[in-house]
């Protein structure tokens, strides 16, 4: 709701970081799985000669003491980094959500003219789309959604949150809560309207992606 209806960017990095949080670690255990199954495929070979193992027993104690030096420098460096990594994190989550977005919006949507920079949607060299290209992304988002949760807040016109940590005002001692009221405003001139965003930016103006429901289905304009 705070990224879909005052089209929070905020809002949209938080979700951006914690997808693409999550897109990291689904690779990074496809990644390890493969290297697994290398190893074991490695470790199953009965030609090592013999001598080869006895020399590489003492190489190996030999190295103990440098890999054991390297893991120690290494542990000093993450710690004195602790300040800086987590935004360093927020940064590299955020950029997979975006590299996840392009490979869709290609690979899935099969759109050529849209290139995403950033998952907030402000001006930046290179972010790019088209008319066209935004009414297939929003056509292809609507049918794939299964929970309808998505249209569902679309259509929100107004919501009202309210924290779920207790996160206390200090000046009234109430539970804070915050109003959001949808910026498109086609939802209270005509019912069959549907949804879906708006968007301002400097370079393209005011936008608007609608969705109405007509005798044929669900039909959307997009407004540059």
């Amino acid at each position: 709701y705070g990224m879909m209806l005052p089209s929070g960017n905020d809002a949209a990095c938080a979700l951006a970081e914690y997808f693409g949080g999550k897109y990291i670690l689904k690779q990074t255990a496809a990644n390890t799985a493969s290297r697994e199954s290398r190893s074991n495929a490695g470790n199953n070979r009965n030609d090592v000669d013999e001598d080869y193992d006895s020399d590489t027993t003492v190489s190996s104690n030999n190295s103990s003491d440098s890999e054991r030096n390297c893991q120690k420098k290494q542990q000093q460096s993450r710690e004195k980094d602790a300040d800086n990594s987590g935004r360093t994190y927020s940064k590299m989550c955020i950029r997979a959500f975006v590299a996840y977005m392009n490979e869709k919006v290609v690979n899935d949507i099969r759109v050529k003219d849209t290139t995403l920079k950033n998952a907030h949607g402000m001006d930046q060299d290179g972010h790019m789309s088209t008319a066209y290209d935004i009414a297939q992304i929003a056509s292809y988002t609507m049918q794939k959604e299964r929970s309808s949760v998505l249209q569902q807040i679309v259509r929100t016109i107004e919501y009202t949150w309210k924290s779920k940590f207790n996160n206390i005002n200090s000046e009234t001692g109430e539970i804070r809560k915050c109003k959001w009221l949808n910026t498109n405003k086609l939802l209270l001139r005509n019912k069959s309207v549907t949804g879906f965003k708006t968007g301002v930016t400097r370079n393209a103006g005011p936008c608007l992606v609608s969705s109405m429901k007509m005798e044929k289905g669900i039909q959307i304009l997009v407004v540059t």
